[in-house]
């Protein structure tokens, strides 16, 4: 099965937001200097968010972004 196979069913929002990782992080950095931000707020359930679940969701995230290239990839050599 092609890229270009499987059926649309939606189409893409008004708004996209896709940063790679490596800018995602200067911005986060940024944000904690020049705004104060709190990774870690008391309203924050510490709890569900242990570092091996944080650990996971960078991972799957980055799984995810090559999956995405790799669609992408097939898609523009479908045409």
């Amino acid at each position: 099965m092609k890229f270009k196979d499987i059926p649309q069913f939606t189409s893409d929002g008004n708004y996209q937001c896709d940063t790679p990782w490596d800018y995602l992080l200067d911005a986060i950095q940024r944000y904690i200097d020049e705004y104060h931000l709190d990774m870690n707020p008391d309203f924050q359930r510490g709890h569900v968010w242990d570092d091996a679940k944080r650990i996971a969701y960078v991972e799957t995230s980055e799984e995810i972004e090559k999956v995405k290239r790799l669609l992408e990839q097939e898609k523009a050599d479908s045409r």
